[in-house]
């Protein structure tokens, strides 16, 4: 249950941001931005990638606070 909460709360702050744009931005990889400048993306890939310099591990995710 720890595991769920903790994913939760890295997410939490998105839940009542409207949602601006959803947008592939490699083979495999989605980017979310959100109102105030969030943007997560999201790595559909078995294999870890690198978006503007972030590292987003395989089948994971990664925040880029705006």
């Amino acid at each position: 249950i720890k595991l769920g909460v903790d994913e939760f709360r890295k997410l939490s702050h998105l839940q009542l941001e409207f949602m601006e744009a959803h947008a592939c931005v490699a083979e495999g990889v989605f980017m979310t931005r959100y109102a105030k400048g969030t943007r997560v993306y999201t790595n559909y890939n078995e294999t870890s990638v690198v978006i503007q310099g972030q590292s987003i591990p395989a089948l994971g995710y990664a925040v880029k606070n705006g």
